[in-house]
């Protein structure tokens, strides 16, 4: 009777560790922070209050609909329209312009905050997504940190876009692709975990089958 409780603990045991290490890989923080709608009418500010998942450089930014950007400034947005001599002979402004200030844990780090001066493009998710970045800023994890957004420019075309201030960290360095292999690995170590529960959980059955036909 006690050889089957170890079976049995065991068993529970690695079944407990498989669905710990299944969950930790399927909920790893997201390296991009939505931080909620924003209203880019001049004058209008934003608060948001987050925990970053990732000792890295984020990017502040507005992230909107592709479509609908490119539709109303497609010399800054679309990437084809960028080519073409009708935006190359012109300046198109691009309207949107924000200023931060930063806290860490209620410490104003404001000061940290790197702008963007590259001259057009963002980042973009397939036929999508465009989000255009506004600064950098170095964060870790464990500290509350606090955003705080206000509309310069006169945006407000863009409403129908639904852009959204968002802190990522999606384009640093081979982040992602260290988040995939954690994940796979986290995935896989979990799968094979289940099946030596299994493959346990059979030979035990067997020997308990064995046993009683010894008895018999």
């Amino acid at each position: 009777m006690k050889a089957h409780r170890w079976q049995y603990f065991g068993m529970a045991t690695l079944v407990g560790l498989a669905i710990a290490l299944i969950a930790g890989g399927l909920l790893r923080p997201s390296p991009v922070i939505d931080l909620g709608p924003i209203n880019l009418t001049p004058g209008t500010i934003v608060r948001g209050t987050f925990q970053p998942g990732y000792a890295e450089r984020y990017a502040i930014g507005i992230r909107m609909d592709q479509k609908v950007a490119e539709r109303l400034y497609p010399c800054v947005v679309s990437i084809e329209a960028m080519l073409r001599p009708a935006c190359e002979r012109t300046t198109s402004l691009w309207p949107v312009a924000l200023s931060f200030k930063l806290s860490a844990d209620g410490r104003d780090i404001s000061n940290q905050i790197e702008p963007d001066n590259s001259t057009g493009g963002g980042e973009y998710e397939g036929q999508e997504t465009y989000t255009w970045i506004a600064a950098y800023i170095r964060l870790v994890p464990g500290k509350t940190y606090q955003l705080t957004a206000r509309s310069t420019g006169h945006a407000s075309p863009l409403a129908s876009a639904r852009p959204h201030l968002v802190v990522s960290a999606a384009g640093a360095p081979g982040l992602l692709e260290g988040i995939a292999i954690a994940q796979i690995a986290e995935l896989l170590l979990g799968a094979v975990l289940i099946a030596g529960s299994a493959v346990w959980a059979l030979i035990g059955s067997r020997y308990r089958r064995s046993a009683k036909a010894q008895r018999a």
